[in-house]
């Protein structure tokens, strides 16, 4: 009886346990996030502001509105002109493995425009589901001062 009480409280307990593992600053995790600025980047440079909101998470779209998004992608196009170049500065990850794969990835991108050079910050989510978008983005330019 107690054998079958132990059985019983250990089935129950790996039944409902998630298997995770967090891992920090992987490679392969970089390279996940990349492909989502890589595709945001190619969307601001061919000046498809439209295209470029796609990208961005829905809870940053309930703090700054698409219309407004679309206004600061344009604002900062005037000021800096057409996006050039960009190139990884820094990065960090954290990223959950199991049963709840979910991460969060920081990228800073030093970036050439026609009209000047720019920092920009982008902090990207990867769901469980796998589906990965852009949670915060910030420009930062002597441009703007």
């Amino acid at each position: 009886m107690k054998r079958i009480f132990i059985i019983s409280i250990m089935s129950i307990l790996l039944t409902n346990c998630s298997f995770n593992y967090k891992q920090k600053n992987n490679e392969k995790d970089l390279k996940d996030a990349e492909q989502v600025s890589s595709a945001l980047f190619k969307e601001l440079k061919d000046q498809d502001f439209e295209s470029a909101i796609k990208f961005l998470d829905k809870r940053f779209l309930e703090e700054t509105p698409e219309e407004e998004m679309m206004k600061l992608f344009e604002r900062s196009n005037d000021s800096l002109g057409q996006l050039i170049n960009t190139e990884l500065y820094d990065w960090n990850s954290e990223v959950s493995y199991g049963t709840n794969t979910q991460g969060i990835y920081n990228l800073i991108y030093n970036a050439s425009f026609e009209k000047g050079e720019a920092i920009i910050k982008m902090t990207i989510i990867k769901y469980p589901n796998g589906v990965m978008k852009i949670l915060g983005y910030h420009t930062t330019s002597k441009v703007f001062e």
